[in-house]
């Protein structure tokens, strides 16, 4: 089971299927974290709004709009935490200046 605190379900199953060369439905059901929400992954699929379906009908892979679903996730997440460390160094620069300000003044 996917925790609220940790990825969105879909972004989950990308990750699950990058390390796969391709898959199929019986696999998903296998993997314990895609137990609860098996039915709406097999309705995607079935509609065709993730992965493609290859040659056979009976094996899956991540499209390239998967892919890129991914790609921008973790690049969004990457930039979150680049924003953070970004935030704190502005924080610490800005408690520099004032420490620095005040000793000016004192003196």
């Amino acid at each position: 089971m996917i925790k609220d605190n940790k990825d969105d379900i879909y972004i989950e199953l990308f990750k699950w299927a990058k390390k796969k060369v391709y898959f199929t439905l019986e696999d998903i059901k296998k993997e314990n974290k895609f137990k609860d929400y098996f039915s709406l992954i097999e309705k995607e699929m079935q509609q065709s709004r993730i992965f493609i379906c290859l040659e056979d009908n009976f094996k899956y892979a991540l499209s390239f709009e998967d892919r890129f679903r991914l790609l921008e996730y973790e690049e969004l997440q990457q930039a979150k935490k680049q924003s953070n460390i970004a935030t704190w160094i502005a924080i610490i620069a800005m408690i520099i200046t004032v420490i620095i300000g005040i000793a000016q003044i004192i003196t």
